[in-house]
């Protein structure tokens, strides 16, 4: 049964209007709470609970608009209202856009006040008990399809399209958590290329598995914070719980509708399902391309002898570094924002006992760089083409390289065909386009 009093926020810098308002909602028998700006709304916002916002759109410092931004990015159940001195269609839809229930343009009836917060309240209760997932049949479709791990990858990238689609959002990301690197692996990105710039991989799997919503947590980047939805990916793949594997997250999210945290978690749960279902039928398989959990037995002599063979114009300490590098950042417990922060490598609790001393130095440089993208929306500098640096360059596309090979758990390693195609759609974007031909013309030469 709804309730016939609300708790009601009233924001307005025009005195006599804001005094009106209050008196005439409270003679309702509402509980009635006036400010006269934006910033002591916000301040009440954070502190109070209320069932309706009614706010001027057109204030000094923090308007309107950043108050309906508010409530909608921290998914708080609340009636929006946006009052407007300027009665045009325009500034009625620009309103509705910005995700207000309802609007009311100046000057009003005392009597519309009520009738806009009672149809409000009706619309905000709608979209609470409504979760709109236009997409889901579509990538329910695409899962009962299925019939092999092979397809894993097409149904990823559906997900973070579609999760952008659906939430407005500027990029959608997927990743895993990788066993044998030991590390976040981003599997798909969705969106502008740049909703991502400078995201700690690291961070975001904390919150995901914290499920705290929704983020604006500067330790969440590298660069300048963006406001992020995150979901965990759990999946049931040995006997006993399931366990995280993975997280959905979008960045930027502009959608007006509630809860936009319950369409990610929804889509992240679908995922973790099908991803449960298809590791443990591959399983089943007399030879299963993806799942194994073996130990990454391949030492940095190896490493050096593999870079030193693709003939890049590195010199043998160049070599040696990057082949450290690739060995420590695949260490359990190894922090790229300790590093930047100033902190020292403990190469001995990783694993990095045999060190030459004369190569410690490059290392640290190196692995703030194995993580740039050649399009400069990597990670954590955000450095683009010739920034890089030469070694740190070769280093990723060979690291992918291994990876699509021989290390990817969540999705089916590739074959050399397969993995040249897949390193060719990456070149001059994710991956220098210099070094990826060097690399594929050496392994396809090789086979």
């Amino acid at each position: 049964m709804e309730k016939d009093t609300y708790r009601i926020l009233v924001v307005d810098d025009d005195p006599p209007i804001l005094e009106l308002l209050g008196e005439y909602l409270a003679t309702r028998g509402h509980d009635v709470h006036m400010v006269p700006d934006g910033e002591l709304a916000l301040n009440a916002l954070q502190t109070r609970d209320f069932d309706v916002l009614l706010t001027d759109m057109k204030m000094p410092g923090h308007d309107g608009l950043g108050l309906l931004r508010y409530v909608r990015e921290n998914n708080l159940p609340i009636a929006t209202i946006l009052m407007t001195g300027y009665g045009t269609i325009e500034s009625a839809i620009s309103a509705m856009k910005s995700g207000a229930h309802n609007y009311l343009l100046k000057p009003f009836r005392l009597r519309e006040v009520h009738q806009a917060m009672v149809e409000a309240v009706a619309a905000q209760q709608r979209d609470q008990r409504a979760l709109r997932l236009q997409y889901l049949a579509e990538i329910q479709q695409t899962v009962e399809n299925l019939e092999s791990p092979h397809g894993l990858m097409n149904l990823y990238e559906q997900v973070t399209k579609y999760t952008a689609d659906e939430l407005q959002a500027q990029g959608a990301l997927l990743a895993f958590f990788e066993p044998v690197e030991q590390q976040w692996v981003e599997y798909s990105r969705s969106g502008d290329t740049n909703a991502f710039r400078g995201v700690d991989l690291d961070r975001l799997a904390e919150h995901a598995q914290r499920k705290t919503q929704p983020l604006h947590d500067a330790l969440c980047w590298f660069s300048a914070p963006k406001h992020c939805l995150v979901a965990p990916i759990t999946a049931k793949l040995e006997p006993g719980p399931g366990h995280t594997i993975g997280f959905l997250a979008v960045a930027q999210a502009t959608s007006t509708i509630s809860n936009p945290d319950r369409v990610i978690k929804a889509y992240a749960k679908l995922l973790g399902q099908s991803i449960a279902h298809q590791l443990l039928l591959d399983k089943q398989q007399p030879n299963p391309v993806i799942s194994q959990k073996h130990p990454n037995t391949q030492g940095t002599e190896t490493t050096e002898a593999l870079l030193d063979q693709l003939g890049t114009g590195l010199t043998k300490d160049e070599i040696k570094a990057v082949a450290w590098a690739i060995r420590l950042r695949g260490n359990a417990g190894f922090q790229l924002r300790d590093l930047l922060d100033g902190g020292q490598l403990d190469v001995v609790t990783m694993g990095g006992g045999g060190l030459p001393l004369n190569t410690l130095g490059a290392i640290t440089p190196l692995l703030k760089a194995l993580g740039e993208r050649n399009d400069g929306h990597g990670s954590p500098q955000g450095l683009s083409g010739q920034d890089i640096i030469p070694a740190a360059r070769i280093g990723r596309v060979y690291t992918h390289w291994q990876w699509l090979r021989s290390s990817r758990a969540f999705a089916p390693r590739l074959s050399v065909e397969k993995a040249a195609e897949a390193l060719d759609k990456l070149a001059g974007t994710d991956l220098s386009s210099h070094e990826v031909q060097i690399l594929i013309k050496h392994f396809t030469k090789a086979q």
